[in-house]
Order: structure tokens, then C-alpha cells, then sequence
């Protein structure tokens, strides 16, 4: 699994967290993804998922500027599906230290489709389990049969860590959940993933 995903399979009942307000994705009743893509598609799983707009070699320093991306996913079965959403995480980083391998401390925000604003959504490190597949960071959708939707993100990490940072590799990972039983769509979850070189 790309970006230290975790292995572990016990999923808990409730969310970890909830979206506090619905934002507009773009989406697109069918037709193919942008062919502007910076990282891994999942191949033949029930919804595609590509990472885009990345520059080639990513990179994150504390305090430093956000990388921003778009997440598109892609119908590929005959039927629809209801209440998907993708969920963004940060793959494990021996950067830190810590005794899990935890990605550096940092900020994640959404643009609203339709109005340019940025909300801030919860930033998702992954840990020992699966528990970051219970974010919710985008109000679940309909995708109908060939149908995609995209959604921009920017990531940054914070100035001021707790632990004393080391040059690594994190990812951004993206897996695909179907409300509200959180249960993954498609495998290997993480649905996708793109390396970022972490630069203390």
C-alpha cells in the first residue's frame, strides 16, 4: 500500500468526525477524467480514483506554501451509486519519529465547486488502524453509472510541530467510503496515492 496505509480491519460504528456543511463538488454525468494526472489511478476497482494536478516531484516543509489537488472519481460500473465520498489521508512518515509513524502535523481545506471559497476540513493523519476511513470531509454524493466527480484540496503542514521533523516521504492518499457504514469501495484501500517528500 503506497504511503504507509495501514493494514489493520476493525472498522468502529461511528464517525470520527462529521462535514459541517456541504460543499459543491464538480459533477459530471459522464465522460472521461482530465488526462492531467499526478498519480495513481486504481485501476479496474468499481470507482476509479485519480490524483491530479500535483507537480512532478511534490514537497511540503513546515510553515511552507500548500500543495493543492484535485481528487476525480469515476464511475465505472452500469449502476449508480449513493452517499459516496472520497476521503483524503496522509500516509504514515518516519519523519517523525513517533511510535506509529505519523504524517506531520497540518492543515487540509476544500473549495466550494461554486463559490471559490476554502473551508477548512479535517486534516487526516493515518495511524495504526483503519479509523481514518471513519473522516467524513465531503457530504456523500451521487455518482451515476460513467459518471465523475472532482474535488479540489490543499494541503499544508504547520510551523510549529511537536515532534522534531527529519527529511521522509508521506503521501497523500485518497480512499472512496459509502455512507454510512463508512465501507470502503473498491481495494487496495487506499484507493490511490501520490509520494510527498517531507523537507524539515
Amino acid at each position: 500500500m503506497s504511503g504507509g496505509g495501514s493494514s489493520a480491519s476493525s472498522t468502529p460504528a461511528a464517525p470520527a468526525s462529521t462535514a459541517s456543511a456541504p460543499v459543491s463538488p464538480s459533477v459530471n454525468p459522464g465522460g472521461p477524467i482530465s488526462p492531467s494526472v499526478a498519480g495513481t489511478p486504481s485501476g479496474g476497482g468499481p470507482v476509479a480514483v485519480v490524483i491530479s494536478g500535483l507537480p512532478g516531484q511534490p514537497a511540503l516543509t513546515p510553515g511552507g506554501p500548500a500543495l493543492t489537488f484535485t481528487v476525480t472519481l469515476r464511475n465505472q460500473r452500469s449502476t449508480g451509486y449513493h452517499d459516496v465520498t472520497p476521503v483524503v489521508s496522509m500516509g504514515h512518515c518516519g519523519c517523525t519519529g513517533t511510535p506509529i509513524a505519523l504524517a506531520p502535523e497540518g492543515t487540509l481545506q476544500e473549495r466550494d465547486q461554486a463559490t471559490g471559497h476554502w473551508r477548512t476540513v479535517r486534516y487526516n493523519p493515518e495511524g495504526g488502524g483503519t479509523d481514518f476511513l471513519l473522516v467524513v470531509q465531503q457530504p456523500g454524493i451521487s455518482l451515476p453509472a460513467g459518471g465523475s466527480a472532482s474535488f479540489t484540496f490543499r494541503v499544508a503542514f504547520t510551523r510549529h510541530q511537536q515532534e522534531t521533523l527529519k527529511a521522509g516521504t508521506t503521501a497523500i492518499d485518497v480512499s472512496v467510503v459509502q455512507l454510512p457504514g463508512h465501507t470502503p469501495i473498491g481495494a487496495p484501500v487506499p484507493n490511490a496515492s501520490v509520494p510527498v517528500v517531507v523537507q524539515p
